[in-house]
């Protein structure tokens, strides 16, 4: 059995009922609330005309974007998935693997999505999906959990040096100013760049100057606190 045989299988109704905390991971809140605010986001923050989700399970984002009349398409390994989708975004979506170049249609998005996919794929499978998402597009939106180490089909959990380390080999940095975090604490937009490293070297500097800056001042107010506390007891 081939791995999109064998993944189609693994992620069926009882994944997506259980395989998610306490919300089963369907077409009904808090979902749905949640992608209609990320494509907001997107809209807003991005304005793409055009958007491939990778990974799309049952849709939920290509539908709350293509509801922001931005055209969305989708797809997924996932057999099941796909067939929870309403007919009018399962118009716009079909079964495909990340790693297949086949899966992206050949043609070019101004934005790609990819939302807790990389994860459970093997590492060289996510390696070769991350050059094909960005053959296809000068913007990337992903997200891959660098924490969750319990779920048993997380079998390549990075933090998020790693991803940004393999999107830097094809150019892609990441945006330091974008602040992707309505999609998770993690996520992160790579855009395809051709600056000079000076120009890189002192966009990351200064968001260390502004890290330690933030963490000196909390470590202060922190030991005032406890000094108050003490001084109160």
């Amino acid at each position: 059995m081939n791995l999109q045989a064998s993944l189609a299988q693994l992620y069926n109704n009882y994944y997506f009922r259980e395989g998610f905390g306490p919300d089963s991971y369907e077409r009904a809140e808090p979902w749905l609330s949640f992608f209609a605010a990320v494509a907001d986001r997107i809209r807003i923050d991005l304005e793409p005309k055009s958007v491939l989700d990778v990974g799309c399970a049952t849709g939920m984002l290509v539908e709350a974007l293509r509801a922001q009349e931005i055209d969305a398409r989708g797809f997924d390994v996932s057999v099941y998935a796909l067939s929870q989708m309403p007919v009018e975004v399962a118009k716009h979506c079909w079964p495909g693997e990340a790693q297949d170049p086949l899966s992206y249609a050949d043609r070019q998005y101004d934005l790609v999505t990819c939302i807790e996919v990389m994860e459970h794929l093997p590492e060289a499978a996510a390696q070769y999906a991350i050059g094909l998402m960005c053959q296809h597009t000068r913007t990337v939106l992903f997200s891959s959990s660098p924490i969750d180490f319990t779920e048993p089909t997380h079998i390549n959990v990075h933090p998020p040096e790693y991803w940004s380390e393999l999107y830097s080999r094809f150019s892609f940095l990441r945006d330091l100013d974008f602040d992707a975090a309505f999609l998770s604490p993690w996520a992160a937009l790579y855009r395809l760049s051709d600056r000079p490293v000076q120009q890189i070297v002192f966009q990351y500097e200064r968001e260390r100057w502004r890290f330690l800056q933030q963490n000196h001042a909390q470590r202060a107010k922190i030991l005032t606190m406890q000094k108050e506390l003490g001084n109160a007891g």
